[in-house]
């Protein structure tokens, strides 16, 4: 997936033409954005909604929980940090992300043995 990225910036034409033509090819498209008070915003782009653009935002939505593409994510996210010489900024935001992964698994965790705790049927409900 990320590879086809790679393919398309490593040919030999202007960042100009390049990105127009990235543009103009995005079918679909999900972008998760952060405020400065730490929202978290979802934008969805579809082109339009023919089957196979369908097909393809599902694929991507499906993808968000592929392994390998986290390792890609983090890998492309390495090459940027250490591309600017931050590689003690890297290594904190690996720490901060390890951190904030074991906490909401954590908060899971927690929330189904809550689930599982409650009765299937409330004494109320019997009512």
């Amino acid at each position: 997936m990320l590879e086809s990225l790679k393919n398309l910036f490593s040919k030999k034409k202007s960042e100009e033409q390049l990105a127009g033509e990235y543009i103009d090819s995005i079918e679909t498209k999900l972008s998760y954005c952060v405020d400065d008070d730490g929202n978290i915003f979802i934008d969805i782009k579809l082109k339009n909604y023919e089957p196979q653009t369908v097909l393809n935002f599902a694929y991507l939505i499906a993808s968000l929980s592929d392994i390998e593409l986290h390792a890609q994510t983090i890998n492309a996210i390495k090459n940027g940090f250490l591309s600017n010489d931050q590689l003690e900024l890297y290594d904190e935001f690996l720490e901060l992300v390890m951190g904030n992964i074991q906490e909401n698994m954590q908060l899971r965790q927690e929330e189904q043995q809550n689930q599982e705790e409650q009765p299937c049927i409330k004494p109320s409900d019997m009512l």
